[in-house]
C-alpha cells in the first residue's frame, strides 16, 4: 500500500501563468511527494513577466476556504504568499492556530512583484508580522525592508527561522544565509547553466515547506530544497519553469 503522503497547504495567489503562485506550489508538493491543498487569497492578472492586476479576496472568503478543507484534512504545514496587508496575514495566521496550534507556518513575503507592481501594504513591522511564524524566505530586497540589517535579523532567529534567498544576491547570486537561533550558515549554489525563472522564491519556499512536512532536519530540507530550484531554474531558457526530479 502507498504511504500515505503529508499535508502542504498553499495560501497564496492565483498566477494564470502558472510559474508563482498556488499553481507554482501544488506543482513543487506533488514532485516531493507531498499532497498539495491550494487556498486563493487574490485571482492575479499576469503573465511570466507582467502583473496587470490583482483582485484581492476578502479575508472571509480566504477562511472559509480553509475551513472546509481543514474540517476533514489534518493539515499541520501552511505557506503563505502574497497576501494585501498585515491584516490579512494576521487573520490568517490566527485561523490557522486556531485549528492546529501545532501548526508550521512558512511566509514568503512577496511584497513587490519583480515586474515592480505593489503587492504588500501597509504595517511591515516585522515582530509583528513574524507572530506566529515559523519560518520566512525573504529575497535580498524583501530583507531590507523587514530586517533592515543582519544584526536584526539574527535577533529575531531567536523566534523565527528566517531564510535569505539568494537570487537577488549581486555580489554571490545563489548565495542563501539562514538566520537561526541567532546564528548565521551560508549556503552556495551548485547548479549551472541556470536561467532566471518567474517564481523561484515561491519553488523555493514551497519545496522548504514540503521537506520539513516530510520529516527532514534543517539541514537536509535546505540542501534537497535548494537543489530542487536549481533543477527548476535549469530546466529551460524560458522564464517558465519545468518541475522534475
Amino acid at each position: 500500500m502507498a504511504r500515505i503522503r503529508p499535508y502542504v497547504m498553499s495560501i497564496a495567489g492565483f498566477d494564470p501563468s502558472g510559474g508563482a503562485g498556488t499553481l507554482a506550489d501544488i506543482k513543487t508538493f506533488e514532485q516531493l511527494k507531498t499532497y498539495g491543498f491550494a487556498v486563493i487569497t487574490a485571482n492575479t492578472f499576469q503573465s511570466d513577466n507582467e502583473v496587470k492586476r490583482v483582485d484581492w479576496l476578502p479575508i472571509s472568503s480566504i477562511t472559509e476556504q480553509m475551513a472546509v478543507i481543514l474540517d476533514k484534512f489534518p493539515a499541520r504545514y501552511f505557506k503563505i504568499g502574497i497576501v494585501k496587508d498585515a491584516e490579512m496575514l494576521e487573520a490568517i495566521k490566527s485561523f490557522v492556530l486556531a485549528r492546529q496550534p501545532k501548526a508550521y507556518i512558512t511566509w514568503d513575503p512577496v511584497l513587490v512583484a519583480s515586474s515592480g507592481f505593489q503587492l504588500f501594504s501597509g504595517n511591515t513591522d516585522v515582530k509583528k508580522l513574524l507572530a506566529g511564524i515559523s519560518l520566512i524566505t525573504p529575497n535580498a530586497d524583501e530583507f531590507k525592508v523587514l530586517f533592515e540589517s543582519e544584526k536584526t535579523a539574527l535577533e529575531l532567529s531567536a523566534q523565527c527561522m528566517i531564510y535569505l534567498k539568494g537570487g537577488h544576491n549581486k555580489q554571490n547570486p545563489g548565495k542563501d544565509v539562514l538566520f537561526f537561533k541567532e546564528k548565521m550558515q551560508s549556503f552556495r549554489p551548485k547548479g549551472e547553466r541556470i536561467s532566471a525563472k518567474h517564481g523561484s522564491g515561491c519553488i523555493l519556499s514551497s519545496a522548504l515547506t514540503a521537506h520539513l512536512a516530510l520529516g527532514f532536519g534543517t539541514q537536509k530540507a535546505i540542501l534537497k530544497s535548494k537543489r530542487y530550484v536549481e533543477t527548476a531554474l535549469a530546466s529551460n531558457q524560458g522564464l517558465l519553469a519545468y518541475h522534475k526530479l
